[in-house]
């Protein structure tokens, strides 16, 4: 029957119809088989695109040597289309006869030989490194060029030698022998290409310097400092990348740097329109830490837009590690106000007490956007001096800057602010300032904060008394068990639900029958919420509570509860899930769900009918149930 078939789609591939032609193409494919090979080669030729993609499809399916054999041919084709389509073909298949390939370097046409050489560096086969090695000899240059690049992205260090050598060949496969060397990233390769620097050709060079770079070796950066004065910008351009790569990863040293010539050199690339150079220059600074960087940075910070925070911290970065604090404090008074802000933020990682006596008398005067950054630093500063700036701006006008020195004294832990934290907790315009207030004011965790958590639990504010719920979940006392019960009889229902979502995570006696009497809750949403933490504990008792909350009044309760107990995989609520194969339709699919993720095959009766069901989520649901059974 299989030789019948395959014949059949053989003599289909004749076909004049396009469709049918496609069809056997991708049916020989499935069938595989040696007999398929001949006639799928000569479909490539064929007119139809589609026809041309399944017969290429098909042969890389079945592989093999037969499949190379017969394809290795079509490297000489007249048709350019067709050698690509064999270049693409084996570039896949080519490992199942790798010898083949590599056969065809001795090839007396000098294309196949190419073809050869490019097509074995991309099957990444160390048994053709050998042969590429020979073909680095061979009489015509392209050949040679590309078993050059093909020994560079197998980097085995046996073509190390015959790469170097090279790099005295002609010009294309010097380029060539220089990206292989730096692809196979071996460092021995560092002094022939410190050589081959020795030369007038600027196009060479660039690519020396481009490959230096790639081997990040530092006893490339002498040599490469050299071309710091050249008059090629593109080179000087690329020695600043180049050195900023291989010292990414190494220490530098000065002493044989003229600090001096390495700063003019840097100080224009500050101004070069390629940003990718402006930000080596910038990290070469941060590397220099040479206080006359400090002017020409806040001049870029000042071109700089804001949509690019990245340089501006980079910028940052570099004033923080050139540190000298008294001139940018007196750039602090000149600077226009985006080198204010780049100096301030820098100001964040100094914990000098003249940077917070300056940041102390700029606050008055500031802008709110400037007063923002004045906190976010005096939070990371942390002394004294830097918390009264935290406590002053916790009465600022902006609600951003007083969140922000919230958010800060909470973090600190610092309790000097604890009574300005409550005052705004309680009386702040904002919500989002009120919960952060209310999240530093747990951070904090004082006698005095829990004491007055638990007195605003009887606010005449709803949100008051969420937050303090929420204030009490994080400090986590057990004490505060007691009163976050209590609030399970507030009148607002969403108080309730951040006392039942409050409760789920403490651990204490009565904390799940508190969660069981929610359950009975008469708004939905807090009995949501009841179901919800109830998954989190474990027990009979818990188990049947959520078993009898499958026939809650409210669909999505009932949604939840069977969702719950697939996750919990509870068998005993099979006999329950299964009846809620009749329920509304969104129920149907979770306890069809649920049952799937049970997995016991008592369900795969109800499941069955289910799946003849006219709606096409909820067959699908009973179908994807009934997979999961049969598979465990």
């Amino acid at each position: 029957m299989g030789n019948e078939e395959l014949n059949k789609y053989i003599i289909q591939l004749h076909s004049p119809d396009s469709q049918f032609r496609r069809e056997a193409a991708e049916m020989l494919g499935e069938l595989g088989g040696n007999a398929a090979i001949t006639p799928l080669v000569r479909l490539i030729r064929d007119n139809n695109k589609g026809v041309q993609q399944a017969s290429i499809d098909s042969l890389i399916k079945i592989r093999g040597k037969d499949t190379i054999r017969n394809i290795i041919p079509l490297l000489t084709d007249e048709d350019a289309a067709v050698r690509n389509i064999a270049i693409e073909i084996l570039q896949q298949i080519g490992n199942d006869d790798i010898w083949a390939i590599i056969k065809e370097l001795k090839n007396i046409n000098n294309d196949v030989k190419k073809f050869a050489a490019d097509m074995l560096g991309s099957l990444s086969n160390r048994e053709a490194v050998e042969p590429l090695i020979e073909a680095v000899s061979d009489t015509d240059p392209n050949v040679r060029a590309s078993a050059v690049v093909s020994l560079g992205l197998l980097k085995d260090k046996r073509a190390l030698y015959v790469l170097i050598n090279s790099l005295n060949d002609e010009e294309w496969i010097r380029f060539s022998a220089i990206e292989a060397l730096a692809e196979m990233g071996d460092k021995s390769a560092v002094g022939p290409l410190l050589n081959a620097l020795n030369t007038a050709n600027q196009l060479i060079i660039s690519a020396v310097i481009e490959s230096l770079g790639h081997l990040k070796d530092p006893q490339s950066a002498k040599p490469l400092l050299k071309y710091i004065k050249s008059t090629n910008k593109n080179i000087r351009n690329l020695v600043l990348k180049a050195l900023d790569e291989i010292f990414e990863e190494n220490e530098i040293t000065y002493t044989d740097v003229d600090r001096d010539e390495l700063f003019v050199f840097l100080k224009d690339a500050l101004d070069d329109d390629d940003p990718v150079i402006q930000d080596c220059a910038v990290r070469w600074l941060t590397r220099l830490k040479d206080a006359r960087g400090i002017e020409p940075l806040l001049r870029l910070a000042t071109k700089t837009s804001w949509d690019f925070p990245d340089r501006l911290n980079l910028i940052a970065k570099a004033l923080v590690a050139i540190g000298n604090i008294p001139i940018l404090l007196n750039k602090l008074r000149d600077s226009d106000k985006k080198g204010r802000l780049i100096i301030i933020k820098a100001f964040g990682e100094f914990r000098d007490p003249s940077v917070t006596l300056r940041l102390q008398s700029v606050f008055s005067r500031a802008d709110e956007e400037e007063r923002f950054i004045i906190v976010s630093a005096a939070g990371k500063i942390g002394t004294d001096e830097a918390v009264e700036i935290l406590t002053k701006a916790l009465h600022d006008s902006n609600g951003h800057v007083r969140r922000e020195a919230a958010s800060y004294l909470g973090r600190l832990k610092e309790k000097k602010g604890v009574h300005i934290l409550l005052s705004i907790f309680e009386g702040d315009h904002y919500h989002d300032v009120r919960e952060t207030a209310m999240k530093a004011l747990a951070n904090i965790g004082t006698d005095e904060v829990f004491e007055n958590f638990i007195k605003f639990l009887s606010s005449t504010s709803p949100e008051i008394r969420e937050l303090a719920i929420e204030g009490l979940r994080i400090m986590q006392r057990p004490e505060g068990i007691e009163n976050i019960q209590g609030v399970l009889n507030d009148p607002n229902w969403r108080v309730r639900k951040v006392a039942v979502n409050a409760l789920s995570q403490f651990n204490g006696e009565g904390i799940i029958e508190s969660l069981i009497n929610a359950m009975s809750d008469e708004n939905e949403h807090v009995r949501l919420a009841a179901v919800q933490s109830m998954a989190r504990f474990s027990g009979e008792k818990v188990v049947k509570s959520i078993i009898a909350a499958l026939n809650d009044r409210d669909i999505w309760v009932r949604f939840q509860v069977a969702e719950t107990l697939g996750i919990m995989r509870e068998k005993s609520a099979i006999d329950s899930l299964i009846k809620k194969l009749n329920d509304d339709d969104p129920v149907k699919i979770a306890a069809a769900k649920a049952l799937g993720e049970i997995g016991d095959r008592g369900a795969l009766g109800a499941l069955e009918l289910l799946k003849k069901n006219s709606n096409l989520d909820i067959s699908n649901a009973a179908a994807i149930a009934i997979e999961h059974i049969q598979n465990k």
